[in-house]
């Protein structure tokens, strides 16, 4: 054991079946090598293979630690007292090492082979789905339910979809959903609004989730949009247009975007937003910070807006606080949004599994949580 480096001698600790661990390790770094050390530790203090269960994520893992295992115990089966001796202080077991020990790990495989139904090593859904079918009625679930793969859950929210596009009620959340969908892969969507189906089924008002941002959810954004700015507004802007038409390339690109302004609205805040903040961060000004007197050229600042630098400053400097209020409304109604439509989405689908006698796979985890 001398000789091994830091991450060996943890993994050696982390087998110790003394010890309750929890670990964590990017893939590939040996987490199936210390769980299958310490089951074989496990059996080398005597504990029968039955009373062991080992739980994985995937079929592939469980199938996979199982095989190391075996192949573990079927060449200690084979192998010398001195070569046995160096495998299983490699293994962390440095202690009792004699006569009465080797034969103890010669006969592991066998024993571990005969076990009724081979050693419980399963994914933690086959072992929820186990535990689901023992206790159907505490569980409150069909005695007989069907356990459903992602295909199979992929296709039922296409068809709930479906349903709620052409229903006259649910399809308006679903349009109003939608406002802010359009460059997200709606099935991954669909996908993750099930995986968060416990916080999205919570019952959350929207003057809840407007709170949540310091907002009124009583006064809309265009009501507080009218009370931070006004037609004096609406005049320095002309004016401010006016300057950058006799600038250069960049000042009229921006004066082209303040033609569009007619009126205080979303648009009137967002194009302010791009031509009187900054875009980047450096060591003097932060991020979405106002360019005080740099909105335009110096030859436009000096020759055709001198006179209105100042309350331009100052509409900039507005502009600016003003921002996180946009985003806060802006981030509020899509959780709204959010929030509706989960809410009809999972109502139907928890309604069609339950006609069905389907389980999903969080599912399974979920009610043996609460069974447990």
């Amino acid at each position: 054991m001398k000789n091994n480096d830091v991450a060996t001698l943890a993994q050696v600790q982390a087998s110790n079946p003394d010890d309750s661990t929890w670990l964590s390790a990017n893939a590939g770094s040996g987490k199936t090598r210390v769980l299958t050390d310490r089951v074989a530790r496990l059996l080398l203090e005597g504990v029968s293979p039955e009373n062991i269960l080992c739980l994985t994520y995937t079929k592939a893992a469980a199938s996979e630690m199982q095989n190391r295992l075996f192949e573990r115990l079927g060449k200690w089966a084979m192998l010398d007292d001195e070569t046995l001796r160096n495998s299983l202080t490699q293994l962390g077991i440095e202690q009792g090492l004699n006569k009465q020990t080797f034969k103890q790990a010669r006969t592991l495989f066998a024993r571990a082979i005969e076990v009724p139904g081979s050693l419980k090593i399963q994914t933690i859904h086959s072992f929820c789905s186990s535990l689901l079918r023992r206790f159907p009625l505490e569980a409150e679930v069909s005695p007989n339910f069907t356990e459903i793969d992602e295909w199979t859950t992929q296709a039922l929210c296409t068809e709930i979809l479906e349903k709620i596009s052409t229903d006259e009620i649910d399809s308006v959340s679903l349009a109003n959903f939608s406002k802010f969908v359009s460059d997200v892969n709606l099935t991954e969507l669909l996908t993750d609004i099930l995986k968060n189906r416990t916080v999205l089924s919570e019952l959350k008002s929207h003057s809840e989730i407007y709170s949540e941002f310091g907002l009124n959810s009583n006064v809309s954004f265009q009501e507080c949009l009218n009370g931070h700015f006004d037609s004096k507004d609406l005049k320095l802007i002309k004016i401010l247009r006016a300057g950058m038409k006799n600038g250069g390339a960049r000042d009229k690109a921006s004066a082209k975007k303040l033609s569009n302004i007619e009126s205080i609205n979303l648009e009137f805040i967002k194009t302010l937003e791009d031509i009187l903040l900054y875009k980047g961060s450096t060591t003097k000004r932060p991020e979405y910070s106002a360019k005080t007197d740099s909105f335009a050229s110096k030859a436009v600042l000096s020759e055709f807006l001198n006179s209105s630098i100042e309350q331009l400053n100052k509409l900039a400097e507005r502009i600016e606080v003003f921002r996180q209020t946009r985003i806060s409304y802006e981030t509020s109604e899509k959780i709204c949004a959010l929030y509706d439509f989960s809410r009809i989405f999972l109502n139907h689908y928890t309604n069609e599994k339950l006609l069905r006698g389907w389980l999903d796979f969080d599912d399974l985890i979920l009610k043996t949580q609460n069974l447990l």
